[in-house]
């Protein structure tokens, strides 16, 4: 007796056209196999997915992390509103990328978040143009999304923060920078740390760096024995003189402020620091780039260098923004590349390190915009989320698996939809017709990325015409969203 599974794989054959059969034999098993066990069923969930709940606005997609219910809170930056002004942008999504919901905040541009001891999420970033000049900023908000408190710091200049992580004492440090003059049309500034008590009240306030530079003081970590570690960038400009330099700093702190180690890095190159993270064994792996590669440096708990590794990837121009230990062993990186020239059609990149520093792999995401990546972290089914921007007028949100890869395309199945793509296989276009009005069109390949895509362009018609012109042939999926929100996938392939 055959079992269903069976029945089913011979009804499938049955309706294969003749030319099909003259097809690969591997790509018909293939066929017949998506086609069984349904594609959303193929591996964990993954996505890559665009956010502008807002309507037309710029969206800066700046930090993510994964709540307990395995949804996803991403913080950003709303910006060009009618009223000209930027506000910072809180939204949450379910596991599967779908909006929950959205709220925005007045007055505050937002940089980066974490998640607290009390569960709640702490925010750093700055004041906007309702204030002059803008300011250093912390807001706590519940899982919600209400504001618990907002604290601004006047330092009596134009002051910003990067980053914000909680300590031992359950308050919270933060670094960016603080302008004190201009050089040759050139800020100057110095680095900022502001200490708060678990209400953000300010403890203490400290500044660094080297003198008529810009000091900017990117991320912030607390170490197992509560020494406040930060990593950052100085630079200088005074062109009339030919100085142009760009370094790597490294400070370590007691928990008062008092500098332990001061370390500048240039390797006789000019590099730019944005991200740190602790390694096993007490030292830090700073993440960054070169202007061309991609760059990463050891250090042991002092900052003395272990060692400096560079990142290529074909001939994009990388910048690393963001780096986390991985669960095996080494780290993950995320951040984007453009090819020169051609900056405006940039692409997001997540890479891993061994423990060694040795490139294992990249991958690119791109769905032929112009997307940015800003922060990477593990995800509780050991995957990895990414947040950025897309031409930076939506967040770009991705959802991969632990190599980096989307494969899964996932459905709100319908199962009283009733449409039809025809023919399969298909040349130059792919036709056919629902009885529910159609939201988009989307042509995947098999690893999940974007090929073509109509979207918000066939006026929520029930019928379609989709061009598959100028691809290479083979199999491909082919995603139907309607205007309620549900979906369904067909393997589709082209010859």
């Amino acid at each position: 007796m055959k079992t269903i599974a069976e029945e089913k794989s011979t009804m499938i054959i049955k309706k294969i056209s003749f030319n099909f059969y003259r097809m690969n034999y591997c790509k018909i098993l293939m066929l017949i196999l998506l086609d069984s066990i349904g594609i959303s069923a193929l591996t964990q969930v993954q996505f890559q997915r665009y956010y502008a709940p807002l309507g037309f606005n710029f969206y800066y997609g700046h930090s993510v992390i994964q709540d307990v219910d395995s949804g996803y809170f991403s913080v950003g930056t709303l910006g060009h509103e009618p009223d000209n002004y930027d506000k910072l942008l809180l939204m949450k999504t379910d596991k599967n990328g779908d909006l929950l919901w959205v709220k925005t905040y007045d007055s505050m541009c937002a940089a980066r978040m974490q998640r607290t001891s009390d569960n709640a999420v702490i925010i750093c970033g700055n004041s906007t143009k309702y204030w002059y000049p803008p300011n250093a900023c912390l807001m706590k908000v519940s899982l919600s999304g209400d504001s618990l408190w907002k604290k601004r710091y006047i330092l009596n200049s134009y002051t910003s923060l990067n980053s914000v992580t909680q300590t031992f004492d359950s308050g919270f440090v933060s670094v960016g920078y603080y302008v004190t003059g201009f050089i040759a049309q050139a800020s100057i500034s110095d680095a900022l740390i502001i200490k708060t008590n678990s209400l953000g009240d300010t403890l203490w306030t400290r500044r660094y760096g080297w003198p008529n530079s810009f000091n900017d003081a990117r991320y912030v970590v607390e170490s197992a024995n509560h020494e406040i570690v930060f990593c950052g960038t100085s630079s200088r400009y005074d062109y009339s003189a030919g100085i142009d330099s760009l370094a790597v700093m490294f400070f370590r702190l007691d928990s008062a402020g008092n500098i332990l180690t001061k370390r500048l890095y240039s390797f006789y190159e000019k590099i730019d620091a944005f991200c740190m993270t602790k390694t096993p064994g007490g030292g830090y792996l700073i993440s960054g780039s070169n202007n061309s590669q991609a760059y990463f440096i050891k250090t042991n708990s002092y900052g003395d260098t272990i060692w400096t590794k560079h990142v290529s990837y074909e001939d994009y121009e990388l910048n690393a923004r963001s780096i986390i230990q991985a669960v095996d062993s080494g780290y993950m990186w995320c951040g984007d590349g453009a090819k020169p020239l051609s900056w405006w059609n940039s692409v997001v990149i997540l890479g891993k390190l061994s423990e060694t520093g040795s490139s294992e792999w990249e991958k690119s995401y791109n769905v032929g915009d112009s997307q940015r990546g800003f922060n990477v972290n593990l995800t509780q089914d050991s995957g990895f989320i990414i947040v950025g921007d897309s031409a930076r007028l939506a967040i770009y949100l991705i959802k991969t698996d632990e190599g980096g890869v989307i494969t899964n395309i996932v459905d709100k199945q319908n199962s009283d939809v009733k449409a039809k793509p025809y023919p399969n296989p298909a040349h130059n276009y792919i036709e056919g017709t629902s009885d529910k009005a159609i939201e988009s069109l989307v042509l995947y390949t098999l690893t999940g990325i974007p090929v073509i895509r109509q979207d918000r362009l066939i006026k929520k018609s029930k019928s379609f015409r989709f061009p598959i012109l100028n691809i290479a042939p083979g199999m491909y999926l082919f995603k139907i969203t309607f205007t309620d929100g549900s979906s369904k996938t067909f393997p589709i392939i082209h010859n």
